[in-house]
């Protein structure tokens, strides 16, 4: 048998270590999707700027095309643009108003973004994806790892011990 000061030490190591691994694997993995997944906004209400002005959706790049409606109506792209700026550094939808008759309203935008800070390269997305798949399963063994040495100690495995 396994003293029973050796046992409670690698049942404290296992409980600091799952705290340790699911704190870094939880701020990790969220950071992973914001920067490998694209996202879809639909019916976002915005008020549009005064003819020839241009308003701003920071922090996201378009992808394709945005379609406007007013109501159910969809608004032609000649009256109102969606367009991806750089504006200040940093990647900006733009929405610019080129017809009078549609300034001030608020209108709806359904779009496809990737959010700021997403990774361009399929690689780069591949490796982060694989970072964090590799953490979780560093955690796991390191967890398997103890466990087997504390039944291990206690003759549970691999016969007693002398």
């Amino acid at each position: 048998m396994g003293s029973g000061k050796t046992d409670m030490m690698k049942i404290l190591m296992i409980f600091i270590g799952l705290i340790i691994a699911v704190v870094l694997l939880q701020s990790v993995a969220d950071q992973v999707f914001n920067t490998t997944t694209t996202l879809t906004a639909t019916n976002d209400t915005i008020t549009t700027p005064a003819n020839g002005a241009t308003a701003s959706i920071n922090g996201r790049t378009l992808i394709g095309t945005a379609i406007v409606t007013n109501g159910s109506a969809q608004v032609p792209s000649t009256n109102v643009t969606v367009a991806t700026a750089l504006v200040s550094g940093a990647e900006t939808i733009t929405i610019t108003v080129n017809n009078a008759s549609f300034a001030n309203l608020a209108l709806n935008f359904s779009y496809d973004f990737e959010p700021d800070g997403f990774l361009q390269s399929s690689s780069a997305r591949a490796i982060t994806l694989l970072v964090t798949l590799f953490g979780a399963l560093a955690a796991l063994i390191f967890v398997v790892a103890l466990v087997f040495s504390m039944l291990k100690d206690a003759g549970f495995v691999g016969g007693r011990k002398k």
